[in-house]
């Protein structure tokens, strides 16, 4: 859960969870801001959103007071008087690098044999993924392995396009000739299609915490 407070000194953002629910209101850990407690005075309304498997829901409540238990601070707040919910549709797309492996079935004098290429995602959806890679490659169904913070994904995927770009390193200024390609991912379980919205919607709400979208 992610809730930003408008606080005396201006509105903060943080990462907290909830641990008790009641009729009147939720308990919620205790707030930290740039790792330290954030002390919170009853009044203050805190606007949050909590992500769940086919949506996001954004609520907006008042901070009751704080109470300690096993000298362990918690957060109370009223129950909100609205939810919205914004739908988690699997063809939102983010600029986002992590690794990949793509596994190409190859032939070299009628002998068939598996190759292995690595590169890096541009942008992912749980539909779909465009990637740079240094070598070409021209098969058009392949096997992609996505590299999650947590997991490994294997799919496997269709070329849909694919082209070279001009890559610049910032310090060096040096050039280097890379190859893009976009594909689609082919009878994707629904289990890996909501990993992946899992961490889209996870690494959208860590760009808005750092203020970058």
């Amino acid at each position: 859960m992610v809730l930003d407070v408008a606080t005396g000194e201006g509105s903060k953002k943080f990462r907290s969870r909830i641990t008790k629910i009641y009729i009147s209101g939720f308990v919620i850990t205790e707030p930290l801001y740039m790792g330290k407690p954030l002390e919170l005075e009853p009044g203050w309304r805190a606007e949050g959103s909590v992500i769940k498997k086919d949506a996001v829901y954004t609520f907006s409540s008042i901070v009751l007071y704080t109470e300690t238990v096993n000298a362990k601070r918690f957060l109370v707040l009223s129950w909100p008087e609205e939810w919205g919910r914004i739908q988690r549709r699997s063809d939102v797309r983010l600029e986002v690098r992590i690794p990949i492996e793509l596994w190409s079935e190859e032939e070299i004098s009628g002998r068939k044999f598996m190759r292995l290429i690595e590169g890096q995602t541009r942008d992912l959806s749980a539909g779909g993924v465009k990637i740079e890679t240094k070598q070409k490659f021209k098969k058009e169904q392949l096997s992609i392995a996505l590299f999650l913070p947590a997991e490994k994904i294997n799919l496997p995927a269709r070329v849909l396009r694919s082209g070279t770009f001009v890559s610049i390193e910032s310090r060096t200024r040096r050039t280097t000739l890379l190859n893009w390609t976009s594909l689609k991912f082919l009878a994707i379980p629904e289990e890996d299609k909501q990993k992946i919205l899992r961490f889209i919607f996870q690494k959208q709400q860590e760009l808005r915490f750092k203020g970058l979208i």
